[in-house]
């Protein structure tokens, strides 16, 4: 990211730039240089963002700052194939659960898919007319 600042000879101006976190794979890899000079500066997390602020002596200046290394198209590939099967996963074990639970509430006895759900609707349906009755 590079910009040019510019004020009154002799006075001091400063940067606030505010960067998503996950453009910036390490925080202290962050360079920041004023015509071509590095310089130090302060950033605080804010949120998913992290504030970049920094000083300097007025005049017409060519700001650099290089948020580090890019994170690779390899390591994006890897991190998106290891949710994915986190997700492949976790769905499976989740319905194998779901159905030992369902199996175990019917004792064993093979039933419909539309008798459980209509067991359920006439157990809440009994739930709601006993306080009436």
């Amino acid at each position: 990211m590079s910009f040019i600042v510019s004020g009154p000879q002799g006075t001091a101006g400063y940067v606030n730039v505010t960067i998503a976190k996950s453009l910036i794979a390490d925080v202290r890899e962050l360079k920041v240089y004023v015509d071509g000079t590095e310089i130090t500066y302060n950033v605080l997390p804010i949120g998913e963002s992290w504030l970049l602020h920094f000083t300097y002596n007025h005049s017409a200046r060519y700001v650099v700052i290089n948020l580090g290394p890019e994170i690779s198209l390899k390591t994006q590939l890897e991190i998106i194939a290891i949710l994915s099967i986190i997700v492949i996963l976790g769905g499976t074990f989740g319905s194998l659960y779901f159905l030992k639970l369902r199996k175990k509430k019917t004792n064993g006895k093979r039933i419909n898919a539309n008798h459980f759900v209509q067991v359920n609707v006439l157990a809440i349906v009994r739930v709601y007319k006993h306080p009436l009755s």
